[in-house]
């Protein structure tokens, strides 16, 4: 309002663009960038953000035609990987998939002809059993070890007879064990072991059980 005017007037009024500030946050609040953005103008994209275990995939609000002081926070995937487990000749164990950081769960005991499980290995060559309360941060796979099972064969004579050849043998699944022959006493003759089998001499082939047998004889 002009007063007690005493000549001419003439003004021009001047205007300056409103500023406001835009600030890039990361999940956890912490800044990535501030910038200061004239009225509907947008913000500069900043470089993506980096997180472990996780994957960016953008931002959660729009800053292009900024019309106010905004605040535009990182929005992340969870990272997922595949937890294989290795049973060889085994029975199948299915896999899981886990987010990171999650453990994986111990699945039920494969199983394998002939063989014992003995237990989950980190390593190929099985040297380091696999802890399950392990964090999972990238695809894993997990081994099973297993022991071969053994086998007692046990040749006795009965009477007037006795055995040649190893009389005891320990024996891995699907081997052969050693020949062994009953041999009868002066005036008698072998007649058969006591699972009906006239081999003799005896070789028992592909072994997958504890075999006992005795020799029986005859007299002549």
């Amino acid at each position: 309002t002009d007063a007690n005017v005493t000549e001419d007037i003439t003004v021009e009024a001047s205007f300056a663009i409103n500023e406001y500030t835009v600030t890039f946050v990361d999940h956890d609040g912490t800044e990535l960038s501030t910038q200061t953005v004239e009225h509907g103008s947008s913000a500069i994209t900043p470089s993506d953000p980096a997180r472990e275990g996780y994957t960016f995939v953008g931002w959660d609000v729009g800053f292009d035609n900024v019309t106010g002081n905004l605040t535009v926070t990182a929005q992340y995937e969870i990272k997922t990987y595949t937890v294989s487990f290795d049973v060889g000749e085994g029975s199948t164990v299915e896999p899981q998939t886990l987010n990171h950081g999650e453990t994986a769960t111990e699945p039920s005991a494969p199983e394998r002809e002939g063989y014992t499980f003995v237990g989950w290995y980190e390593d190929e060559a099985l040297t380091t059993e696999f802890d399950f309360g392990t964090e999972i941060t990238a695809d894993t796979t997990i081994y099973a070890k297993w022991d071969v099972n053994t086998y007692t064969l046990t040749y006795t004579a009965g009477e007037n007879g006795s055995i040649t050849g190893e009389a005891t043998q320990t024996v891995e699944h699907g081997n052969d064990g050693t020949a062994v022959t009953a041999v009868a006493n002066d005036g008698y003759h072998f007649v058969s072991w006591s699972d009906n089998s006239t081999a003799n001499p005896r070789t028992d082939a592909n072994v997958t059980e504890d075999i006992t047998v005795e020799a029986s004889f005859a007299i002549n």
